[in-house]
């Protein structure tokens, strides 16, 4: 084959790996079919061949043409040898870290060779300061005294990739309220992208404090081709959430003057696409909506693709005062099988097609909406969501903790954990209904479970106590009879029913965050794993002295909550857990070995900070295979290892959704 190379000795190189061509000093590289030669130093892309030949692509995509590869047309080279190479190309891990001072540092993470890891790391590649900053830098240089410390780009990164370009953005939470994007395709050589200034540029007035993360999506919006968007919050006001000069935090809910707001922008090029929020009107043109009760700013939001097919159609968000929304972003193309939301051939679209891409949403829970709650409870987290089907009962459970994220050691809100379920989970609904905390379920003091997590040995206990009585024959002592057994575990599974009969007419659950008179706050999303809820919280202390010259310190306990989906209750013995730090179940009424109660909702863990959010990591058991089956999964948060799942948690089984319209 003209086409193929042959080497000296056999290759282990796969189709799709890159190679990097040396002429071995020569000034032309193998000649090409209709004149030019290879690039020395340049990248190519191996088709496999044979043990000893191999054939070249330009791009992944040619080599891995499956009908097909798109080879390099090579004229004859024949005669050719002992002087061009191919060598494999060497992969650079770099870190990227954006810091306070405001600058985004690239570091050489280490090159890899194919066989060997090279710890060469750690030289800086390049650095990128937003011109909002360049005015700082001799102030920070010279470290002079500042009454606000500086935050710059405080917020979390996001790398993706659209239309062939990778790029990262960043974000800058306490830094301010921007958005700066650069193009990292070629990570030597970064380029500006594109940049929003919250407050300046035009469409973005009311963007806040960009703490919201920012999300790489496809969508179709307005019935258009699915495209690269990105989604982000409109972030936080610190004009009215922050603490006042005394320390003393808002105790009711006051409206936001920005970060009130979801953006739909262009991947590439950061122009907005879609903007929802309430002070506007809804253009269905513009892809505007108005959401009348979105006064807060807006930082958490889970993208949610209902049908798997790689398009995000619904978007859950959470509001810093306690408010839940839904938007339903219709992926007509792929969800109506029954053409019912054809555009038709003519300039008019068919009676209802508004309604199957129209972008729609609103408000689906308010904690905070019943008069009387203690303080108000805020959401600084992106809600997660989980499926339930089962017993004729689907629905979305969409959870979330609560906590005063800008000031983590205030202790006069007692914070709580929600399981709010959306029961449209497959349709479009032609309403938002609101569910407030009067909808909940409390399950805090554990009715369901506790009054019978201990029953059998409570009445193996009783009938000892019944027994040693009747030995000892005092006639002074009224012993316990048969019947008032009887009547004390009748008692106990009635008043576990009632609890489970009063969760049923509720629209959910919630728990209150207690460790004892404690207040925890849960700071980092849920995550979920075959129904059992898993989060992290947090509970400070600051140490005050009255000696001036001693600096104050805080200290700080964290905990891992591991609950039920469906009732809140325990589901694994974590006051017992195999653990690797963690110290035992807080709260409840016991700590035997086998009996699941409410010590063992929480474990409490060696991180005095703000714990990350929960990992379920599946060791490789020794195969080589990705499998869930005959391996074990541990909980991890941070470093430290929480405890294992026992294998009944494995899922066994599953369900195929077949969907036919979704629109009402």
């Amino acid at each position: 084959d003209a086409n193929s190379i042959t080497l000296e000795q056999a290759h282990a190189w796969s189709t799709g790996d890159i190679v990097v061509y040396n002429s071995g000093g020569s000034s032309t590289g193998l000649p090409l079919e209709g004149g030019g030669f290879l690039t020395n130093g340049a990248e190519y892309y191996v088709v496999s061949d044979g043990s000893a030949t191999i054939k070249l692509a330009l791009t992944e995509d040619d080599a891995n043409n499956p009908t097909a590869p798109v080879v390099i047309d090579l004229a004859d080279a024949s005669g050719i040898f002992n002087q061009h190479s191919f060598e494999t190309r060497v992969a650079i891990d770099v870190v990227l870290l954006a810091t306070s001072e405001g600058v985004l540092h690239a570091f050489a993470g280490g090159t890899d060779t194919v066989d060997t890891a090279v710890g060469d790391g750690g030289s800086e590649l390049w650095s990128f300061m937003p011109r909002q900053f360049l005015d700082k830098i001799n102030r920070l240089r010279e470290n002079s005294d500042a009454s606000i410390p500086d935050y710059g780009l405080d917020g979390p990164l996001t790398i993706y990739e659209s239309g062939g370009k990778k790029y990262v953005v960043m974000t800058m939470r306490r830094g301010g309220r921007n958005i700066y994007a650069l193009d990292i395709t070629d990570m030597n050589k970064p380029k500006m992208a594109w940049e929003i200034l919250g407050g300046t540029t035009t469409g973005f007035e009311r963007l806040g404090q960009t703490w919201s993360e920012v999300q790489s999506l496809r969508m179709a919006i307005n019935g258009a081709d699915a495209r690269d968007v990105l989604v982000f919050g409109g972030g936080y006001d610190n004009t009215t959430q922050d603490p006042d000069a005394d320390g003393v935090i808002p105790t009711t809910r006051v409206n936001d003057t920005m970060g009130n707001a979801i953006y739909v922008v262009d991947a590439a090029t950061g122009a907005r696409l879609a903007y929802f929020t309430h002070d506007t009107t809804t253009d269905f043109d513009n892809n505007i909506l108005k959401v009348t009760e979105m006064q807060n700013g807006i930082i958490g939001i889970l993208p949610v693709d209902i049908n798997n097919n790689g398009i995000t159609d619904r978007l859950y968000a959470s509001g810093v005062g306690g408010r839940i929304f839904r938007i339903d972003i219709p992926d007509y193309k792929s969800e109506d099988l029954d053409g019912l939301c054809d555009k038709g051939d003519g300039d008019t679209p068919q009676e209802g097609f508004d309604q199957c891409v129209a972008i729609r949403g609103g408000m689906i829970a308010d904690i905070n909406g019943d008069p009387g709650n203690e303080g108000f409870q805020r959401f600084f987290n992106e809600p997660e969501v989980a499926y339930y089907s089962r017993g004729g009962v689907t629905f979305l459970g969409i959870l979330i903790g609560s906590g005063y994220r800008p000031s983590p050691l205030n202790n006069t809100v007692t914070d709580r954990f929600y399981m709010i379920k959306d029961f449209d989970a497959f349709t479009v609904p032609s309403s938002y209904s609101v569910i407030t905390e009067g909808d909940l379920y409390d399950a805090t003091e554990n009715l369901i479970q506790e009054p019978i997590a201990n029953l059998d040995n409570e009445i193996a206990e009783l009938r000892q106590e019944q027994e040693d009585c009747e030995v000892a024959g005092d006639p002074d002592v009224v012993c316990l009879t048969d019947q008032d057994i009887l009547d004390y575990e009748t008692d106990a599974r009635a008043s576990a029913a009632q609890a489970e009969e009063d969760l049923a007419e509720k629209s959910g659950w919630v728990i209150d965050l207690l460790d004892g008179d404690a207040k925890q706050k849960a700071f980092s999303p849920a995550r979920i794993f075959d129904s059992v809820i898993l989060f992290s919280t947090y509970q400070g202390t600051r140490n005050s002295s009255d000696d001036v010259c001693l600096a104050t310190s805080t200290t700080g306990q964290s905990n891992v909550y591991a609950l039920n989906l469906l009732d809140g209750t325990a589901v694994l013995d974590l006051s017992n857990a195999v653990t690797s730090g963690g110290t035992g179940g807080t709260g409840g009424t016991g700590d035997e070995v086998g009996v699941i109660n409410s010590a063992d909702r929480s474990i409490s863990l060696n991180i005095q900070g703000l714990p990350p959010t929960p990992v379920i990591v599946f060791p490789d058991p020794g195969t080589g295979e990705v499998s869930l089956s005959g391996r074990e999964a541990i909980a991890i948060v941070g470093l430290e290892a929480v405890f294992r799942f026992p294998d009944r948690f494995f899922p066994v089984n599953w369900e195929e959704i077949i969907l036919s319209l979704i629109h009402i």
